[in-house]
């Protein structure tokens, strides 16, 4: 996150004016759904036109490019033009045909049968059957294979059928194959090209997307171009597609004003604002990630052990206030760990609204009428200036926290082995779905230690909840099961929510239909969008 653009000061003094003023206060179906409908639009839609060349302008690094194996930096925000997905997702954890037109699961859950679409061919002419999505699979990172480990076996029924096999169902095998580079699939024959570093990107990144890879310098720029044989018919519409890194935003700013790009990538809400106001468009990603914090409720010596004290952590902060300071209206403050828009919110939840008095009552009841001593603790990436706020208003009801900002091999080693008495606030934040709270707040034998928040409080039945979510065949059931949990988070108090965020890009009104990907954070509709002429 960028600096406040607002002065800390003037935050500040606006804050204690706030303080001052505060008062207390059905079963899912064995085959693939439906498209769902479109509503017609009001206005006739415009005809695309064909041609144009699209220049992204992005600060996100352009790192080691190749197979979705392969990829390092910040790959799955600039291969997306390479390839197709397995099946997308939209923003209600609802799947959709993509690269796979159907699918079938036992009644059992024992197998997923997955139909693929007729015809469809890889940049290098080779054909994208069973066989390929099965050598994926079989090929992906070792990191993305912990979404895979309930398949057993893989057996290819036909040239367009391949079935997986699995010890009990598990929805990550879904949430996986629908989600940034873990669900695109590349050409085995690429694939078993020996390359280097430096040649992966020529050598190993030929998917079946609407854009083939033209050429890559590291961190500078990567291009592409359109594949004339791309299975969707009649697209993509665009001649190229080209990546441009300029990591300091007021550089990208001159240059998106400029005209050297058609869409500012990843923008912050102030440099939103005004490019609205110059006349530019401004697109928000379904995707909304959360901020929250843990405070350490797992040590039964620490003050956070008592549920009292963790409750007064979360009226002590006004989270409206300081979101609305940094997301000048594109933030949400949030009450629960879901935004609103999240399929998981569960409405008549009574918000802990900011109350000052009310959390210096609690710490009384939970032993300490006088306040404590803790530590914030959080990564140099974290919002500086909403530190220093966050520390204000704990210091208002008595709650001295010192600042402890530790780089990213720290931040990991925090998380592992734990932070007594302190309180973590994690960063980046995270996606509230399934896969986020698996990735962030799993426990158990198979649990990679980088993921483990060591010193959250998981109250008796944590665990149960989440494997009985991840076993559930029911979309509609794993969706109130995954309502329980956010349930349970709010009742115990195991972290609190603080505010959540789109990425935020700026584009010309020339630009039509680049739509973020249906309810993913980084890629984007490239074999819909177009140009005005």
């Amino acid at each position: 996150m960028k600096k406040l653009l607002i002065p800390l000061a003037i935050i500040l003094a606006c804050i204690f004016v706030i303080m001052g003023c505060a008062k207390p206060a059905p079963t899912a179906p064995a085959t693939t759904p439906a498209k769902p409908a479109t509503t017609a639009s009001p206005t006739a839609k415009p005809t695309p036109q064909y041609g144009g060349n699209l220049k992204i302008i992005t600060p996100t690094s352009i790192g080691t490019l190749g197979t979705p194996a392969e990829g390092a930096g910040d790959y799955s925000r600039v291969a997306g033009p390479a390839f197709d997905i397995v099946f997308w997702r939209d923003k209600n954890f609802k799947h959709y045909p993509l690269l796979v037109q159907s699918w079938d699961i036992a009644p059992d859950g024992k197998t997923i049968t997955l139909h693929l679409q007729k015809g469809v061919k890889f940049h290098d002419g080779t054909d994208c059957n069973a066989e390929a999505l099965k050598y994926n699979l079989e090929n992906a990172s070792v990191s993305f294979k912990t979404n895979l480990v309930r398949i057993s076996s893989y057996d290819v029924l036909d040239d367009t059928t391949l079935r997986l096999n699995l010890t009990m169902f598990d929805a990550n095998i879904f949430l996986a194959l629908s989600a940034g580079a873990g669900g695109w699939v590349a050409s085995p024959t690429a694939m078993k090209i020996k390359s280097t570093n430096e040649t992966m990107a020529k050598d190993h990144m030929v998917g079946t997307g609407p854009f083939k890879f033209v050429s890559w310098q590291r961190d500078i720029n990567v291009k592409y171009t359109k594949f004339e044989n791309y299975w969707q018919k009649g697209k993509p519409y665009l001649d190229t597609v080209e990546y441009v890194r300029i990591q300091e935003p007021t550089t990208a700013m001159m240059a998106f004003k400029a005209g050297d790009a058609q869409l500012l990538f990843q923008i912050t809400p102030g440099d939103a604002l005004d490019l609205q106001k110059a006349g530019y468009e401004i697109v928000l990603s379904d995707f909304h990630a959360s901020y929250y914090m843990m405070p350490d409720g797992a040590n039964a010596d620490s003050p956070f052990a008592n549920k009292s004290v963790r409750e007064a952590l979360e009226y002590a902060i006004d989270r409206k206030a300081i979101a609305d300071s940094i997301g000048k209206g594109y933030y949400e403050a949030l009450t629960q760990f879901p935004s609103t828009q999240s399929p998981m919110y569960v409405p008549g939840l009574k918000a802990r609204s900011f109350d000052p008095a009310r959390a210096k009552q609690l710490l009384a009841s939970g032993g300490y009428p006088n306040g404590f001593n803790t530590t914030l603790i959080t990564s140099s990436g974290f919002n500086r200036d909403a530190l220093v706020i966050i520390q204000t208003y704990l210091k208002d009801i008595g709650i001295n926290a010192t600042l402890d900002i530790a780089d990213s091999t720290r931040m990991t080693s925090i998380s592992q082995n734990g932070w007594k008495n302190g309180i973590y606030l994690m960063y980046p934040p995270m996606n509230i779905d399934l896969s986020g709270l698996l990735r962030r707040f799993k426990t158990g034998a198979d649990t990679p230690a980088s993921w483990t928040a060591r010193s959250m409080l998981r109250p008796a039945g944590w665990q149960d909840k989440l494997d009985t979510a991840v076993t559930q065949v029911d979309d509609n059931k794993r969706l109130t099961q995954l309502q329980d949990i956010i349930k349970l988070m709010y009742d115990e108090v195991m972290a609190i929510p603080l505010w959540s965020t789109p990425d935020i890009s700026a584009q010309i009104k020339g630009l039509h239909d680049l739509n973020w990907e249906r309810g993913q954070p980084y890629n984007f509709t490239f074999q819909d969008a177009w140009l005005s002429k």
